[in-house]
């Protein structure tokens, strides 16, 4: 017997991270930093002598390092959260699709005007003021504003499922969750 009551004191909507690499200028210095890298290692294989060798490799190492922990301490993690069905059904009527837009068309709604704000209202965490709103738009790259956007689609139209993992599939299917 299943205990409805019990489901829904336990309902929560579905929730999504999304993270953002706000330092996107450093992937060129990270590629120039991989393939240096590349080449000391090519060198030193190929080396006659192992003195020196490995400080080279070692060194450009150490720059890929340096370069990609700076990229990791400019990461925006973003976390989403669905909105309540009655409030994204709200949402999306104050925008209908432009009629002469087939991508409208096909989302039920004007994307230019809605996508903006339902980005702003599913994010959760952290909360961002309207001046940082403005700064992050500045920003972010029309890739990283469709991963957002869609994200934040996907978490209200999508579907929510028990996932079956791979790692647990034994353990899953005998719980008759798979």
């Amino acid at each position: 017997m299943v205990d409805v009551d019990a489901i829904l004191a336990g309902a929560k909507l579905p929730e999504r991270t999304v993270k953002l690499c706000l330092r996107g200028d450093l992937q060129a210095d990270l590629e120039v930093a991989e393939q240096a890298l590349a080449q000391a290692k090519v060198a030193a294989e190929s080396s006659d002598s192992l003195a020196g060798s490995g400080a080279g490799v070692r060194e450009a190492e150490a720059r890929v390092e340096q370069i990609r922990a700076t990229m990791v301490d400019h990461v925006l993690p973003l976390r989403l959260r669905a909105l309540p069905r009655l409030a994204f059904t709200a949402l999306t009527a104050q925008f209908p699709p432009r009629p002469d837009n087939p991508g409208d068309r096909a989302l039920g709604a004007d994307e230019s005007q809605l996508m903006p704000r339902l980005v702003r209202a599913s994010v959760v965490d952290p909360v961002l003021t309207a001046e940082q709103w403005d700064r992050l738009d500045l920003v972010l790259t029309d890739r990283q504003w469709d991963e957002l956007s869609w994200a934040a689609w996907g978490l209200n139209r999508g579907e929510v499922s028990v996932p079956l993992s791979s790692a647990a599939s034994p353990t899953a299917q005998s719980s008759g969750l798979g």
